[in-house]
């Protein structure tokens, strides 16, 4: 099987590319999806409270607030 990744910036054509592959009935994974589920997984809240609880905000984890600690704190990601 041969898999393909879509990158790139914002309005750069990634969505009407998947949607044009997935209308020729390629499977497609949103990895965007994806995170947003596991990020709603109790063992993964508890894991992102440990390593940066300031990034719990309200019982559930702040993207923007777990970006800027790892923008912020280079050391915080593992090499």
């Amino acid at each position: 099987m041969i898999v393909i990744g879509i990158c790139g910036g914002i309005g750069t054509g990634k969505t009407t590319i998947a949607n044009i592959c997935k209308k020729s009935g390629y499977p497609i994974f949103y990895s965007d999806a994806a995170v947003a589920k596991a990020y709603e997984q109790p063992s993964i809240i508890s894991a992102v409270a440990k390593i940066a609880p300031q990034s719990i905000i309200g019982g559930a984890i702040s993207k923007e607030s777990l970006s800027a600690t790892a923008v912020k704190d280079p050391a915080f990601l593992p090499k």
